[in-house]
C-alpha cells in the first residue's frame, strides 16, 4: 500500500482502490485489443492474440500498440521502423566501442 501511495487507508478502502486499479488496467488492455472481458459480469478474461504475444514475449504495451498498426501490406521497412521505435530498444541496445561504424 505504501508503495502505491495508499497508506492510511482502511482495509476496505484499500481493497476498493486496488479493485479500481485492476479494473482500469483491464479496461486499458481491452481497449487496446489485448484481452476480452466478458460483458455479463462473470469476470471472465480471455487473452486475444496480441495479448498472448505481449505476455509470452514480455513486450511493452506501447510497442504492442505499434504492432496493431501493421497490415498485410506492411513492408519490411515498416516492420523495421516499428522495431526501431519500440521502447524495448531505446534503453536495451548498447554497442561496444569497436562495433560503432
Amino acid at each position: 500500500p505504501c508503495a502505491l501511495g495508499h497508506s492510511g487507508l482502511t482495509d476496505d478502502e484499500l481493497e476498493e482502490r486496488l479493485t479500481e486499479i485492476c479494473r482500469q488496467k483491464l479496461d486499458n488492455l481491452a481497449e487496446a485489443g489485448m484481452v476480452q472481458v466478458s460483458k455479463d459480469g462473470n469476470g471472465e478474461i480471455r487473452p486475444l492474440q496480441l495479448g498472448y504475444l505481449m505476455a509470452r514475449f514480455c513486450v511493452e504495451m506501447d510497442t504492442m500498440r505499434l504492432f496493431r498498426n501493421l497490415t498485410a501490406s506492411s513492408t519490411e521497412v515498416d516492420v523495421l521502423h516499428l522495431l526501431a521505435s519500440s521502447t524495448e530498444f531505446e534503453a536495451g541496445i548498447v554497442l561496444r566501442h569497436n562495433e560503432k561504424k
